[in-house]
């Protein structure tokens, strides 16, 4: 992982990466692509204070979002 880099955002759908970011901002902005995400960026950032990994359902799928600090 790059040295300058602390922290890395990724979201997981069928045990696939979805999205990977080092911004928690950017990777808000690629979430809101999926169709029926609503949470606003400051419930994001929320949820990662409480937690470094939650689950979002949206219809009948579930989107792992889990923060990995170095």
């Amino acid at each position: 992982m790059n040295k300058r880099a602390k922290k890395l955002f990724v979201v997981i759908l069928n045990n696939q990466l979805t999205y990977c970011n080092t911004n928690l901002k950017a990777l808000h902005a690629s979430a809101t692509t999926i169709p029926g995400y609503t949470d606003s960026y400051v419930t994001l950032f929320r949820r990662f204070q409480a937690a470094d990994a939650f689950t979002i359902t949206i219809g009948d799928k579930q989107y792992h979002f889990q923060k990995f600090v170095s």
